[in-house]
């Protein structure tokens, strides 16, 4: 991954809402079933929502890095991959 500024960030926050992730997506979905009861996301897009720079993206490794990090386990590349299949794909083949 790259990173250049300005940059997506996220935080976490001390309620258990997601701020600048909305909950139907991967991230959203993702974060909703780890049961972090008290324990919400803060998302930081300097782009506003323009769209087409990869915040969707971002926005799953992020949120999948702070869940390990709240859980204490290492990231894996194979359990990030498995997580997205499991948050994005609905079983639809087009």
């Amino acid at each position: 991954m790259l990173t250049t500024a300005p940059c997506f960030e996220l935080s976490l926050s001390t309620d258990s809402l997601m701020h600048g992730i909305h909950p139907e997506s991967p991230a959203g979905l993702w974060w909703l079933r780890q049961r972090f009861a008290d324990q919400g996301l803060r998302w930081l897009d300097p782009y506003q929502g323009k769209g087409g720079l990869g915040a969707s993206s971002a926005q799953f490794v992020a949120a999948y890095l702070a869940g390990c990090h709240l859980d204490k386990i290492e990231p894996e590349c194979k359990r990030l991959l498995d997580a997205y299949y499991l948050s994005a794909w609905r079983g639809v083949r087009t």
